[in-house]
């Protein structure tokens, strides 16, 4: 995901897919800025097309009607004149281009201008919104029956929790509150440097990862023993479980780091490179 090319409006779009997919409300000015591009948009099809075609055609119209001495050379000017918005390149700024393309075209980079300010007015919102919807994923999965011993290593984890009574539901719980989770992380990553949450405001040292598992330290300790030995789609359960507090979290949400997590040597373990 490369979202240092994103543009504004493909950032807000991809959020809008997100967040009504998930049920969730969005502010109105993100809406109202995306439909505002996509009217302007339709028009390219909806009316200059037309408008083209109706100007060639009259134009042919014209000319035939001169050759045929039934129309005079100021009317066939006037016919010229008229349609020339829609299908010369006489705008003062783009030669190359008809007026009412050149029109269309302000008029499509002032509404993406619009989506800009509607992703920095609102991407604070935006981000508080889906944190809390990805909190309530992590309730529902904490509030699940105490996990069977050994579920986590298990070869085939779901074949005991079949087996495990209080565990019926269980399945269904983790995967869909799990693939919840995802996609709040994913709408929040649209919008979290925008709204000022990025990792570069983490505490010096922490790493990236802590903007996801608050307790990163211990992330980090189970991902360095096993973590990748337990099925993807237990992971966040043993995540929430071994006490990592995953979510979508702002760096002033972030543990605190220790004296020993601020030397030299806990930044090169931390972010794979040291910080002085």
């Amino acid at each position: 995901m490369n979202l240092e090319n994103m543009t504004g409006e493909q950032r807000l779009r991809n959020v809008h897919v997100i967040v009504t997919r998930l049920g969730l409300s969005l502010p109105s000015a993100v809406g109202e800025a995306l439909a505002r591009l996509d009217r302007v948009r339709d028009l390219h099809t909806a009316e200059y097309v037309g408008l083209a075609q109706e100007a060639r055609h009259a134009r042919a119209d014209a000319i035939n009607q001169l050759i045929d001495g039934r129309a005079k050379l100021r009317d066939v000017i006037d016919t010229f004149a008229v349609t020339a918005a829609s299908v010369e390149g006489t705008h003062a700024v783009d030669k190359g281009a008809p007026l009412a393309l050149a029109v269309l075209d302000y008029a499509a980079r002032a509404a993406m201008g619009r989506c800009d300010f509607a992703l920095a007015a609102n991407a604070g919102p935006i981000f508080d919104t889906v944190a809390k919807a990805a909190r309530e994923s992590i309730a529902r999965i904490a509030s699940l029956p105490e996990p069977p011993a050994g579920i986590f290593l298990h070869p085939e984890p779901t074949q005991l929790l079949a087996r495990t009574v209080g565990h019926e539901a269980t399945l269904s719980v983790l995967v869909r509150e799990g693939d919840r989770f995802e996609q709040c992380w994913n709408a929040a990553l649209y919008v979290r440097d925008t709204a000022g949450y990025g990792a570069e405001r983490l505490q010096d040292g922490a790493p990236r990862d802590a903007l996801t598992y608050r307790r990163w330290q211990r992330y980090r300790d189970l991902n360095e023993s096993n973590l990748v030995s337990t099925k993807p789609e237990f992971r966040l359960w043993r995540c929430v479980v071994e006490g990592c507090e995953p979510g979508i979290w702002k760096p002033e949400q972030v543990a605190a780091l220790t004296a020993e997590e601020l030397s030299p040597q806990g930044r090169l373990r931390n972010n794979g490179s040291a910080v002085f």
